[in-house]
């Protein structure tokens, strides 16, 4: 991380200092000196994962919980646009429909979840 101590003439101990009381002791993290441009730099650690992390697979693919929470946000678009259909049902693999159950219960009596083994990639919204 880049502070910028904008101005000129800066104590740069005196501000290393400062910085250091701001952060704690946390021996984690890495401070650099005040540069000739007034700009304090600092490392500081991973405290969660990264959202890709969360997200995507080691394959690089969406995981079953993003899978899941994608067809849940489609399902919750679709109830929104059609108000006239007295439910609707995601349809989708058995894993995802799983994970995205309890999801689309939050959505209401009108959205409804179906494991359907005929489709293994993708998911599908049906009228009720």
């Amino acid at each position: 991380m880049a502070v910028d101590l904008v101005g000129v003439g800066h104590d740069g101990a005196a501000m290393l200092a400062a910085a250091r009381a701001a952060f704690g002791s946390d021996p984690e993290i890495v401070f650099g000196p005040v540069n000739r441009f007034g700009v304090l730099m600092l490392s500081l650690p991973w405290r969660t994962s990264p959202v890709e992390t969360r997200l995507w697979g080691p394959d690089g693919r969406p995981t079953l919980e993003t899978r899941a929470l994608d067809a849940v946000r489609r399902l919750r678009l679709a109830l929104a646009e059609d108000t006239a259909s007295p439910y609707l049902t995601l349809r989708g693999p058995p894993a995802v429909a799983a994970v995205a159950g309890p999801l689309a219960a939050r959505l209401g009596p009108r959205a409804r979840v179906k494991a359907d083994p005929a489709l293994p990639d993708g998911v599908e919204i049906d009228e009720g």
